[in-house]
């Protein structure tokens, strides 16, 4: 393996010590970067928050960069549903409502700053907010699916 690409995560059980150590690293990655930002990220810092040593994270992430890269993946995978809630309208509102809650989240704020920083500054984070972002839209399909399959959407509703 190369001295200069990271090693690909360990895979382990979910809930077991791997998937312990890589929420307290991206915990640790993502108080820091709400704290302090982008630019202040640093294994010192992060491997003492999370509670590990430096060589963990630099064996599983490598570097700050990559943190700041994996940190909006785990967001994404996280996220909440799309809710159902029997309606279009109704489906429509709840989702609005989430989407405003994110944006008007003053953590979620420093993150998407952090996120957009990293990907101007470092080739490596370049895609990270299209991948956080494109997760959304995924997750809305089976919410119309569902109404297109209880009569409440038309099935060509994509060539409206």
């Amino acid at each position: 393996m190369s001295e200069n690409r990271p090693a690909e995560p360990a895979t382990a059980c979910p809930g077991g010590r791997t998937a312990k150590i890589r929420r307290a690293v991206l915990d640790a990655t993502e108080g820091t970067l709400v704290t302090a930002g982008f630019h202040t990220l640093n294994m010192d810092q992060i491997a003492a928050n999370a509670g590990v040593g430096q060589t963990t994270i630099h064996r599983r992430r490598g570097s700050p960069v990559q943190l700041a890269t994996d940190l909006p993946r785990d967001m994404a995978e996280r996220s909440l549903p799309s809710a159902d809630t029997g309606s279009l309208a109704g489906d429509l509102q709840a989702n609005a409502d989430l989407v405003h809650d994110s944006l008007t989240d003053l953590r979620i704020g420093a993150l998407s700053r952090a996120a957009i920083t990293a990907a101007a500054c470092h080739s490596v984070c370049a895609g990270t907010p299209r991948g956080f972002y494109r997760t959304r839209p995924a997750e809305c399909t089976p919410v119309v699916t569902r109404l297109v399959d209880h009569g409440k959407l038309r099935p060509d509703i994509d060539a409206l």
